[in-house]
């Protein structure tokens, strides 16, 4: 199994807790793509033991195909540090597929670097690898690849093909690979693993079945679990990060459900849900941290 981490532009100092939080609950290879080349957290981040890969070795595929079409993408000055965003969100699918094929790597698991895991990942491998790829639903016609299963070499391309038709022929106002992956899975139900992210609920009309249909005994956090326990990002909030909110457009409302932190038997802090069918605390395998206060999150 192999991680990934992707990251174009200025290397923020979240990475860090990134990395830390990864390297608590799993000791295998370990990738970050990057082109901040002469970053001072360069140095800290190889303490963990992280394969660095740069952008220029990765990026022909996504210069060929996809950057001719970055006039599509609505930028983000507001964002510090992250002032197209959707681009490289975007992107950063193609890097990642490019990096597989140059290694011929197997059992891949891509992660956003605003993400904390609360679990060894290679324990998800023999779920997700039932189908060529794993991600979550989020809200309505998006999907989230914060945490992405990619089972090989193939399993991209024709997710990559679809995003390429969908830049071309799409007329979204906001371009988004979430949007690209939501209509990809629609056209292509038997391609994909979704991963669980709620137990079902049978008190709320959830009108999104998928987000339970793998369920068993732990859930993903799409970005819902995150944003409650940690914050929304400061743009949205005057500066100030607000914990303990939820969002009404997500398929998950946290303020319906038990979300609590506790310590577990490994004295590691984690998150957890409360299953109301079975009155059981479920873990949280991981928080999309919306705020970039990761440091909160850490499990020691």
């Amino acid at each position: 199994m192999n991680l990934i981490l992707s990251f174009v532009g200025k290397l923020p100092e979240y990475i860090i807790d990134c990395i830390y939080q990864i390297r608590l609950y799993y000791t295998g290879t370990l990738y970050l793509i990057y082109d901040d080349y002469s970053s001072s957290l360069l140095n800290e981040i190889n303490k963990f033991n992280v394969i660095l890969i740069k952008y220029d070795d990765v990026n022909s595929d996504s210069k060929e195909r996809l950057l001719k079409y970055a006039n599509k993408f609505i930028e983000t000055p507001g964002l510090e540090g992250r002032p197209k965003l959707f681009l490289t969100s975007f992107e950063r699918m193609f890097l990642v597929n490019e990096l597989i094929i140059k290694y011929d790597l197997t059992d891949n698991i891509f992660m956003e670097i605003d993400n904390l895991i609360y679990n060894n990942p290679e324990k998800w491998i023999e779920e997700f690898s039932k189908k060529e790829v794993a991600y979550m639903f989020h809200y309505k016609e998006h999907c989230s690849t914060g945490i992405l299963y990619i089972k090989s070499k193939t399993s991209m391309k024709p997710i990559l093909d679809y995003m390429i038709k969908y830049i071309e022929t799409e007329n979204d106002a906001w371009v988004s690979e979430m949007k690209a992956f939501y209509k990809f899975e629609k056209s292509n139900e038997n391609y994909s693993y979704i991963m669980p992210s709620l137990f079902e609920d049978k008190k709320n009309n959830i009108i999104e079945k998928k987000i339970y249909e793998n369920y068993s005994n732990h859930v993903f956090d799409p970005a819902s679990y995150g944003q409650f326990l940690l914050g929304f990002d400061i743009f949205h909030t005057a500066g100030v990060i607000v914990t303990g909110k939820s969002n009404e457009a997500f398929y998950i409302v946290n303020n319906r459900y038990k979300i609590e932190w506790q310590t577990a038997t490994d004295g590691y802090k984690k998150p957890y849900i409360l299953d109301e069918n079975k009155n059981e605390w479920i873990l949280i395998n991981n928080l999309h941290v919306h705020s970039k206060d990761l440091k909160s999150g850490l499990s020691i």
